[in-house]
């Protein structure tokens, strides 16, 4: 693997299976009920590999990874993982108990037999906490899981209303509401496999039951729906976005200083060694990594993604910066009118405008500091959410921009986790999430403070240098007026050069306050830590459960992926350009 750039994803693609037990599976239908599963993985298969070499430039060198999520039920879930697994898939099976409860569940040695052959062959097993006396609710979350972590789903279906809890039925309504592409393999035999999947039709809403879907036969319908999963965006500023992102490199030093330099100079905080040695993608990997969260894939990539973000902020702000205070610099330099050769500092001063606009807008750092911020946090939520066996909601559809295509694809990569869910490895969770939660919270705590203390500060020297300016040239007046000053032609410039200047530097310190936003983040971080100590609050109130730590972890992504929106459409128009 190369090191030296962010990781491209590994291709990758999941597709879930739920279906009938063999109770609702008649018995003269089950060889073609198996058949036609295979066909549509066989079909599944083709038309993924094919949208893999159309789009291969965006993925790692590595083999295209097909995975199938099952439960592992006797009846189609077996149907499907034997298919699958002759075809090359991987297995990922998330139980709804442990691996020796489940077990009871098959009452013949053989099906038992077949079950743990299958664990055997299985990629990664995911034990739940399931519990018997709440059998139909263990098996809708193992079911839930299956939707989670799958991108198309197969359901073998009688058409019939729900036998409990958890069953096919219910399942297949919830794919629906979440506009899963669901591909409907007939129980009954009287219809060959369908596509259901709102991405058919732009027009349709969201239905509540499959039939309501718009549906077509597999074949180029497949086609369309794999290819809206896995492709990039195509808009040419997005592809653009993307491909610079990969070729980003390390970078261990930095010259652009100013942001740290005035956040010293006004006594917001002390310089620290990270101002100028840049940090890594592997120590911030790391940092992701000791919180528990996340395969190796996801924090493998959000180190890259962390360390660009840091990186740009320091080069944009710093320009900013830099060019602001140069101006009000030139503004004096033009006013104290020095004599040729010195005259030519103004020159200077006003090429340095110049090329620091033109070279911040060329390399566009406030673009690639904005992309690649939104891709760590997507990175951060995926952490959080792979840690309980979740994805964070997304359209299956074409990713709208690059980085939540990234960041699904590395997902999707990361793939289920394995091990228990149990007493134990629930409390393990909860503390993981705990500790991610109030560590985000911490930096937004420092992050509000600081901003907030920069913004005043930055306030009070401008208001300071304008009021005087405003005593300096009332007095002057005043002085003149009244003939109580007598004032000489060295007086008289220095005066000029106190009441253009003193603006112009507090005007400085406006434009710096604008286009850094510092009041505006440090008020978007303090909602941030409020709302991120609630959850983790009710995290320690609401026990260890996995439903209770699963919707904990998706509102943690919303609240997390809301403030990245939020801070997007704030920054966004705040572009480096000349000060004028």
């Amino acid at each position: 693997m190369n090191n030296a750039h962010p990781p491209k994803p590994r291709f990758a693609l999941s597709v879930g299976i739920i279906g009938h037990r063999p109770n609702r599976l008649p018995e003269d239908s089950r060889s073609r009920i198996a058949r036609e599963i295979a066909e549509t993985l066989a079909a599944i298969r083709t038309e993924t590999l094919a949208a893999h070499a159309r789009h291969a430039d965006c993925f790692s060198e590595f083999a295209p990874k097909l995975t199938l999520v099952a439960a592992l039920a006797e009846g189609a879930d077996r149907m499907a993982a034997e298919a699958a697994l002759d075809m090359g898939f991987e297995l990922e099976a998330p139980l709804p108990f442990a691996a020796d409860e489940y077990e009871k569940d098959f009452d013949s040695q053989t099906s038992r037999t077949s079950f743990r052959g299958f664990l055997d062959k299985a990629r990664a097993v995911l034990e739940l906490d399931g519990d018997r006396m709440q059998a139909g609710k263990s098996y809708a979350t193992a079911g839930l899981v299956v939707l989670d972590m799958s991108d198309l789903l197969i359901a073998v279906w009688d058409g019939g209303a729900a036998h409990g809890r958890g069953g096919t039925t219910e399942l297949i309504a919830e794919a629906g509401r979440r506009g899963m592409p669901i591909i409907r393999v007939d129980a009954t035999g009287n219809n060959l496999p369908r596509l259901h999947w709102r991405g058919l039709d732009d027009r349709h809403t969201t239905p509540m039951h499959i039939d309501d879907h718009p549906a077509a036969a597999l074949g180029e319908a497949l086609a369309t729906a794999i290819e809206a999963q896995i492709r990039p965006p195509q808009n040419p500023a997005e592809r653009s976005g993307l491909d610079r992102f990969l070729a980003e490199g390390r970078r261990r030093l930095t010259a652009r200083i100013e942001y740290p330099l005035l956040m010293f100079l006004l006594c917001v905080r002390w310089p620290r060694a990270g101002d100028i040695l840049l940090p890594q993608p592997g120590r911030l990997a790391d940092v992701l990594s000791a919180t528990g969260s996340g395969g190796s894939a996801v924090t493998a990539a959000f180190g890259w993604a962390d360390a660009i973000a840091v990186r740009f902020a320091q080069d944009f702000r710093s320009a900013v910066i830099a060019n602001f205070l140069v101006a009000a610099a030139a503004v004096l330099v033009a006013v104290l009118n020095f004599r040729y050769p010195w005259s030519a500092i103004e020159l200077v001063l006003v090429t340095f405008l110049v090329v620091n606009a033109l070279v911040g807008y060329r390399r566009r750092w406030h673009h690639r500091w904005i992309e690649s911020r939104e891709v760590a946090e997507r990175l951060r939520v995926a952490a959080l959410m792979h840690a309980l066996a979740t994805r964070a909601p997304g359209p299956f559809g074409t990713a709208p921009t690059w980085p939540a295509w990234y960041a699904r694809a590395i997902a999707r990569q990361a793939g289920l986790r394995g091990g228990r869910l149990d007493r134990e490895g629930l409390a393990t969770a909860r503390q993981e999430l705990q500790a991610l939660l109030r560590d985000q919270a911490a930096y937004h705590e420092i992050t509000a403070r600081r901003f907030k203390r920069l913004h005043g500060r930055l306030a009070l020297v401008g208001l300071s240098l304008f009021i005087a300016a405003f005593l300096l040239s009332a007095g002057a007046f005043a002085g003149i007026a009244f003939r109580l000053l007598s004032v000489t032609p060295d007086m008289k410039y220095w005066m000029i050069v106190a009441s253009a200047s003193l603006p112009a530097f507090a005007s400085a310190g406006y434009g710096i306050r604008m286009i850094g936003d510092f009041e505006g983040a440090a008020k978007r971080s303090a909602r941030m830590k409020a709302q991120l100590d609630a959850l983790a609050s009710s995290i320690e109130k609401g026990g260890a459960e996995f439903e209770w730590l699963r919707d904990r972890a998706h509102k943690a992504s919303d609240v997390i992926l809301g403030d990245v929106a939020n801070w997007r459409l704030a920054v966004e128009s705040r572009e480096l350009e000349m000060p004028g």
